[in-house]
């Protein structure tokens, strides 16, 4: 049984749809607030999503 992420890891959740009509993923971290104060990422693959998070993680302090 999966018992979701282990702590501080990416959250990842279904949000809607491609253009395509496939399933759209969002990934957030814990504490997530909004979309306008806290990092996301979304792709149509659950794995990209989260790499896109990563990065606007990064962009978000400054790294990128």
């Amino acid at each position: 049984m999966h018992g979701g992420p282990a702590e501080g890891q990416p959250i990842v959740f279904q949000d809607g749809y491609t253009e395509k009509g496939r399933p759209m993923y969002c990934a957030v971290m814990p504490g997530f607030i909004n979309l306008q104060e806290s990092p996301a990422g979304f792709s149509g693959d659950g794995r990209t999503a989260i790499a896109n998070l990563r990065a606007a993680i990064a962009k978000a302090e400054g790294r990128s």
